[in-house]
C-alpha cells in the first residue's frame, strides 16, 4: 500500500481510539461516538488514514441526525 499524499511505501499500522464529536452548538448535547479503528500513518510525510466499521458508521449517522448535521457536512 502506498501513501496517497506522497507515494511512499513507508506506512505503519497503529491501533487507535477516537472520540468523534459533531460540529456546532446544536451538537453540544449529542454524545461523542467512540471508534477504535486501525490507523495507517506514512512515516515519511505524516499523512494518516482510517475507516470505520458499519456499526460505527450507523452510530455516526444517527448522531449526526440528532445534532442536525447535514449529509456531506
Amino acid at each position: 500500500m502506498t501513501c496517497r499524499a506522497c507515494g511512499s511505501t513507508a506506512k505503519k499500522r497503529l491501533e487507535s481510539e477516537m472520540a468523534l464529536h459533531f460540529p456546532g452548538l446544536a451538537a453540544i448535547e449529542v454524545r461523542a461516538v467512540m471508534v477504535f479503528p486501525p490507523v495507517f500513518i506514512c512515516v515519511d510525510c505524516g499523512f494518516g488514514e482510517f475507516s470505520v466499521s458499519e456499526p460505527d458508521l450507523s452510530l455516526i449517522k444517527q448522531g449526526g441526525l440528532a445534532a442536525g448535521v447535514q449529509a456531506g457536512s
